[in-house]
């Protein structure tokens, strides 16, 4: 695609506001036939008028047309969307935040609607210049950490760009859950991955992030992909002094042995945990042999440092779950 700044990407109105698609879903619904709907008496009426619409020159290609389309939509139900390089295809262009804007194919994504399919390939026709800068500025993040961000990236623009980590810690925690649904905490969020994936899923989610680097990739790839859930840039020990809320899910996943490398984040920790109110917290302990650790204050083993939370918190059971593909172990710990 191509990259233009001013403000064509100003959000208009939805895509379920076009007549086409108001008038597909009614007569897919059988509360109208084609010629009662608004889509249908404006195209004939551009056609009387001498305007040719899809080839349509008369009445009569007009409904084959449309029983054209209804062919596509049934077979886009039994065979899934299947892509092609015709005009038909779905063009998208991108707003300055990451919006994703409808631009061409509108009969194609009425039916991927209509069908509720989760994925469909689409083409990229315009991004807004201050989009095309963003994700620039993302490349050159990867760039300086060996090519790579640390979680996925879950806007289309940008899942291309390679992870660290991939989606395995998730599915592992997804498919032991205790909870289904309520309040998600994520300790040193990062640029928000599980944020979005526990959104997705139904919790109120909260992150916590102290880097005001990550918080900016945080905040501005949580309005690209439209998310609600909280951020905060702060610690997370003002975090919990400031916030007395109980917790359904708590990740803490790769952060906590970076309190310990000092006495007072080791005090601090076990006042967290103590204070902690929480259903079940997804802990990933550190490797005790990374050089960050051979100076810490205190650098606790796998089981000593999950004795450590049991001894500290609300937390009475520890689970082992998996391990992420690099051998780093997965718990859950619940009450």
């Amino acid at each position: 695609g191509s990259v233009a700044g001013g403000g064509w990407d100003e959000l208009s109105f939805p895509f379920e506001h076009f007549d086409f698609y108001q008038s597909f879903v009614a007569v897919h619904g059988k509360s109208r036939t084609w010629d009662e709907t608004p889509f249908y008496q404006r195209v004939l009426g551009d056609i009387r008028a001498g305007k040719a619409k899809w080839g349509c020159r008369s009445r009569d290609q007009l409904d084959q047309r449309l029983v054209h389309l209804q062919e596509l939509f049934e077979s886009i139900g039994r065979f899934g969307f299947v892509p092609n390089h015709s005009d038909d295809q779905i063009r998208v262009d991108i707003g300055r935040d990451g919006d994703l804007l409808f631009a061409d194919g509108r009969h194609r994504l009425t039916f991927a609607k209509i069908h509720r399919l989760d994925r469909i390939p689409i083409a990229i026709g315009i991004r807004h210049r201050l989009w095309a800068n963003f994700k620039r500025q993302i490349v050159r993040y990867a760039m300086r950490n060996r090519g790579q961000v640390y979680a996925p990236i879950l806007h289309p623009d940008l899942d291309s760009i390679r992870a660290q980590h991939g989606h395995k810690r998730f599915e592992l925690i997804r498919q032991n859950l205790i909870s289904r649904g309520g309040r998600m905490l994520d300790i040193g969020c990062h640029w928000g991955y599980f944020c979005h994936q526990f959104e997705l899923l139904g919790y109120q989610c909260t992150g916590v992030e102290a880097s005001s680097q990550n918080f900016y990739f945080l905040k501005k790839l949580r309005r690209a992909s439209r998310r609600s859930f909280e951020i905060a840039k702060i610690s997370i020990f003002e975090f919990a002094e400031a916030e007395n809320r109980e917790y359904d899910v708590v990740l803490a996943l790769s952060i906590f042995h970076h309190f310990v490398k000092t006495e007072s984040g080791l005090a601090n920790l076990k006042r967290l945990l103590s204070g902690l109110n929480a259903r079940e917290i997804f802990f990933m302990p550190h490797m005790t042999s990374e050089p960050q650790m051979i100076h810490a204050y205190w650098n606790p083993g796998e089981s000593e440092f999950i004795n450590f939370i049991l001894d500290n918190s609300c937390f009475v059971e520890a689970a082992l779950i998996g391990h992420e593909d690099d051998g780093r172990p997965l718990y859950r710990l619940n009450r």
